[in-house]
């Protein structure tokens, strides 16, 4: 028979996990609800800061562990504390001048430093010191808790344990631990290693309540912390008191502390909803049956396909040489005297219907499971072109998981975070300085106002964040379109612009994308604002301006065209007047010229006659003269 074990259930924790713990992984898991529209900025910083704090202080892992519980035993719980610790630490000094001892001996708020061994050195006036620091730590815990470690009182019936009548964490402590908690070192080394609690869980076992250890304050103990609803001071009205109890050293358990206390710190979740129960349904319980039908079918035709390899074959006594049977290796001869000496016997051949029944179980196993074992091959498709149904096919499968994913969140995450809020308010005490689009800013958890509305950020597989991802860059995309057509303030405002850059960034997994945008409400971006509104009110001045002074121009250039037709008619009048006056005085000329010119003629004809009368007289006086000289 085969040994062969099917993994489904293990493939699909796995990949289930693998699936929707990025939906917690973000920026940005849960955001907590503004009172109105002043406490936005306020709010958003809040929820910056429990993030901030979550990460630093193992909500990750924290809520990995716990969704593998949630896979495997129906629920998970996370114990989130506000810790104070007794913490020692030894430091050696060397070459320590002897005026500076004051100052290395010198212990801060809250220390205490002791010298634990010294040498003085009086030729060079130093000391070599090993002194032991006692400092006081003070942090947030989140830690994931072991099913086994949890006790909730049988009458729960909600995953919220706030309503729960009891609760209790029985887990191995070490002494150390306790001492540095804050219990007294002589009770705490009276103490016997197990409790009236952990001998009741007997079928429950940790490797740590039976090791062995080299010294006694590394002993682990039972120390089991409870939470009771109890009317202790007797007014009829049960409160929350917080009792620490460990295994005493007559048999009965000692009590370390009771106390009042304001908040339980445990936190559930599950994944698939049960009835009426803290726990819900688990992966496991949903695999399980078929697991082990695959595991049985796999052997099955494991086995038939080993027998069919090793091919069972008939001998004919006498006819063939029996020990060459029995001792002949693959491809080895067998001695025989005719051809029919040995013979094949058929065996059982698979039948058709084994690896359909298999293949219905992977389809049954991706139905129940969510399809994230099974999304790899189809993810490759659609990565390589594949058509539109087979995405939509992949949306479809992966809605289970974004169910799952809902669940935790809604269950646990979201209480975790309410927790840890409330234990900032109370405990701490510095200033949470924190990155943002403006730069660092501080802000006073104790002056933070008590938050109850919380509004989820996840829930969503990855396959959806990256739909909304691409539907979030056409949304951008459109924006900066429709700002180039000056749109800006009529379809959407820097807010809306701003608000999208940031969901697409936290939908990326990025760690506090604030710090990648300015916030258009901060003071910087403001300030930018009111400077670009008044350049742009300076540019349109000197637009107006330019404009008015180049309508000046044209008027004046017009009025210098109208002057200038003016003067240019009135020129050309005053040239026509003086036309006329020179044509005048041209016609006066003409006419004293002709009358010049008669008269010279007349002149001339008085002086032609005048002559022509003294050429007749000289004539006739001379023909008077010649016939006087002729007659003589």
């Amino acid at each position: 028979m085969s040994s062969i074990v099917s993994t489904d259930v293990q493939d699909a924790v796995y990949a289930v996990s693998a699936e929707i713990l990025p939906a917690f992984s973000g920026s940005s898991p849960v955001e907590f609800t503004p009172f109105d529209e002043e406490d936005e900025d306020r709010a958003s910083l809040e929820t910056r800061a429990v993030n901030h704090v979550a990460a630093k202080n193992g909500a990750y892992m924290a809520l990995g562990t716990a969704i593998k519980d949630i896979m495997l035993f129906g629920g998970g719980a996370i114990k989130v504390v506000w810790e104070e610790r007794k913490e020692v630490e030894y430091a050696t000094s060397q070459g320590v001048p002897f005026e500076m001892l004051p100052y290395v001996m010198q212990a801060a708020e809250g220390e205490q430093i002791d010298i634990v061994e010294g040498e003085l050195d009086e030729e060079s006036g130093t000391a070599v010191l090993t002194s032991r620091r006692y400092r006081k730590s003070s942090k947030p815990r989140l830690d994931a808790i072991p099913p086994e470690e949890l006790l909730v009182s049988a009458d729960a019936t909600s995953c919220d344990l706030d309503k729960a009548r009891f609760l209790a964490h029985l887990r191995p402590v070490s002494r150390t631990e306790l001492i540095e908690l804050g219990i007294d070192r002589e009770m705490v080394e009276s103490l016997s290693e197990t409790s009236s609690f952990s001998r009741r869980l007997t079928d429950k076992t940790d490797p740590r309540r039976s090791l062995e250890t080299g010294h006694p304050s590394t002993e682990f103990i039972d120390v089991c912390e409870s939470y009771y609803k109890v009317d202790f001071d007797g007014d009829g009205i049960a409160e929350l008191r917080r009792v620490l109890t460990a295994g005493g050293s007559n048999g009965t358990d000692q009590l370390l502390r009771n106390e009042p206390w304001d908040q339980q710190p445990f936190c559930a979740g599950v994944g698939y909803l049960g009835t009426y129960d803290w726990q819900g349904v688990s992966l496991f319980d949903r695999l399980r049956d078929i697991q082990d039908t695959k595991t049985d079918m796999v052997r099955a035709v494991r086995d038939t396909t080993k027998r069919a390899m090793r091919q069972t074959r008939g001998l004919i006594i006498g006819d063939a040489n029996e020990d060459d049977a029995q001792t002949s290796q693959m491809g080895g001869n067998i001695r025989c005297r005719t051809a029919a000496g040995v013979f094949p016997i058929p065996g059982d051949d698979i039948p058709p219907q084994a690896f359909s029944l298999i293949q219905y179980l992977d389809q049954m196993r991706s139905d129940k499971g969510g399809g994230a074992v099974d999304m790899t091959s189809g993810a490759q498709a659609l990565g390589q072109g594949g058509d539109w149904s087979l995405e939509r096919m992949m949306s479809a499968v992966e809605q289970l998981n974004a169910y799952v994913a809902k669940n935790i969140c809604e269950t646990l995450v979201k209480t975790m975070w309410s927790k840890l809020h409330s234990l900032l308010r109370q405990y701490q005490q510095e200033p949470l300085t924190l990155p943002g689009s403006t730069g660092w800013s501080e802000t006073r958890a104790a002056d933070w106002p008590m938050r109850e509305d919380l509004e989820l950020a996840t829930g969503m597989s990855v396959g959806e964040r990256g739909r909304r991802a691409g539907a979030l860059n056409s949304v951008i995309q459109q924006q900066d379109a429709d700002a180039e057509k000056g749109l800006n303030g009529i379809l959407f405002d820097l807010d809306s612009a701003y608000q999208a850059r940031v969901d697409l960034a936290q939908l990326a997994g990025l760690p506090n994308p604030q710090q990648y945008f300015l916030n258009p409400k901060s003071d910087a971006s403001q300030q930018a604002q009111q400077q670009q509104a008044e350049a742009a009110q300076q540019q349109q001045a000197m637009a107006q301006q330019q404009q008015q002074e180049q309508m000046q121009f044209q008027h004046n250039l017009l009025l210098g065209v109208e002057q200038l037709k003016a003067d240019n008619r009135q020129a050309i009048a005053e040239l026509q007047e003086e036309g006329r006056n020179q044509r005048a005085e041209m016609e006066n000329l003409l006419s004293m010229f002709g009358e010049k010119v008669n008269l010279a003629e007349l002149e001339q004809k008085a002086d032609a006659d005048e002559s022509q009368a003294e050429i007749d007289r000289l004539q006739a006086v001379t023909g008077s003269v010649v016939a006087l000289r002729g007659a003589q």
